[in-house]
């Protein structure tokens, strides 16, 4: 499954970077690497730790606080 999701995350990141811009497997797959660990192997979106600096971190990314308020407005 985590192999599953590393492929599509690599393929979902070279397809939506602007032409001459993408991105190396290499590069892509430490951006996918670092969000697995954030969120888990599935990469869930939805993903939620209610320990996270108190606040609670959210997303693929884990964010919480400020961070995660000016990305929802």
């Amino acid at each position: 499954e985590a192999i599953a999701t590393v492929l599509a995350c690599l393929k979902y990141f070279n397809a939506v970077l602007p032409d001459g811009s993408k991105l190396t497997q290499v590069q892509s797959a430490g951006i996918v690497g670092n969000l697995m660990v954030e969120s888990g192997t599935s990469i869930l979106p939805w993903a939620f730790n209610k320990e996270g600096g108190n606040y609670g971190a959210r997303g693929i990314a884990q964010w919480r606080g400020e961070r995660w308020e000016n990305m929802v407005r």
